[in-house]
């Protein structure tokens, strides 16, 4: 699937995204929790840790308001409305081959989540399980397999006061990274300012970098840094301006804040511009299983049961459509275009016709 295919869900993220959907901010603090929530009080300003966090969860409930499709289309809901768990894996299930990523799910779901692997949870990444520490997590997944809403979800929760064994929250996907003028250096904090500029006060945010802080890249496929591991200089202080490709790769290697965690999407073909020793885990999102695919369905049409159980069952008719919608976004290009045919239609059964009818509807 190309850049330019619509993705499962997700939001713009550049800086001033003209396409988010307003939150309610009705009472005091109201982008966290409901009035009254003790969370929502102003911190005082001598706890460091907790200013910069208040300040960071208002940046990051960005993320919460998303929109299926083209921002441009008003398809705007809140993530925690329309989310759908994912199946996700710890390590690949094999090398990307040179077949089309589609295909590759297309022709054998059933072996690749049929076997004895245990599926994982997204706010479980970090975990060793016995092992040595995790600190750097490598997810990998076709596209539209729901990488980037797996980290809106995990954003989101821990915006909203969840995921508490996190202090510190970042997001910097490398497609908004590209856009950052070429040739300047930034500091650390410099850049991680760029991207939080809520987050007011630098000193706090110093001190604060060195609680456990989590960086989040999204779509390294995207990138359009080197990442040129060998060469770059080590850097270890985070208020030392560097080029963008010098602070990504010393903050992967860890010689920038050891202590953070940094978590990495991928597409497969682009994973391996990460050396292996600077990855502690790998993780594949592989999409939808077939429970997964009926509660998609239910969740986009909650209020609508006679369509969700009408859409399931024609998908379930169709073998070759039911396979693809293991892939997140053929679910929803499926749901768009079956939204209103009736039992009598006879509906297409192929990748490519199924795109034809859905941009049959996108262009009307």
């Amino acid at each position: 699937m190309s850049e330019n295919e619509p993705e499962y869900y997700g939001i713009g993220t550049g800086k001033g995204n003209s396409a988010l959907c307003s939150l309610d901010t009705s009472g005091p603090r109201s982008l966290v929790g409901t009035p009254g929530d003790p969370r929502l009080a102003y911190p005082r300003p001598e706890d460091f840790l907790a200013v910069v966090q208040q300040e960071l969860r208002e940046s990051l409930m960005k993320y919460g308001c998303i929109y299926e499709g083209k921002a441009e289309q008003g398809n705007q809901s809140h993530l925690n409305n329309i989310y759908t768990e994912l199946y996700i894996t710890e390590g690949e299930s094999g090398p990307i081959s040179d077949e089309h990523e589609v295909r590759k799910i297309e022709g054998s779901p059933a072996k690749r989540q049929d076997s004895q692997e245990t599926s994982i949870d997204y706010n479980q990444l970090f975990q060793s399980n016995g092992r040595s520490k995790v600190r750097t997590v490598l997810m990998t997944g076709i596209g539209g397999a729901g990488k980037t809403v797996c980290v809106q979800k995990f954003v989101v929760d821990w915006a909203e006061g969840n995921n508490k064994d996190v202090d510190l929250v970042f997001v910097l996907p490398f497609r908004d990274l590209r856009e950052l003028e070429e040739g300047r250096e930034y500091s650390l904090l410099e850049l991680v300012h760029e991207f939080h500029q809520e987050v007011t006060n630098r000193d706090k945010l110093r001190r604060a970098l060195h609680k456990k802080v989590l960086f989040i890249f999204d779509g390294l496929d995207e990138s359009s840094y080197p990442l040129d591991f060998q060469r770059n200089k080590r850097l270890t202080d985070v208020a030392k301006p560097a080029s963008v490709d010098m602070l990504l790769t010393n903050l992967i290697k860890g010689t920038l804040l050891p202590s953070a965690l940094v978590w990495i999407t991928s597409r497969p073909a682009a994973a391996s511009r990460i050396p292996p020793k600077c990855i502690h885990k790998v993780v594949e999102v592989r999409g939808f299983n077939d429970q997964q695919k009926e509660e998609y369905f239910k969740n986009k049409f909650r209020d609508r049961e006679d369509i969700s159980n009408r859409m399931i069952s024609r998908v379930k008719s169709s073998r070759s459509l039911y396979i693809m919608c293991h892939i997140p976004v053929f679910c929803w290009v499926t749901a768009t275009v079956l939204e209103g045919v009736t039992d009598e239609t006879e509906i297409p059964t192929t990748l490519t016709g199924m795109y034809t009818d859905f941009l049959k509807i996108q262009t009307k």
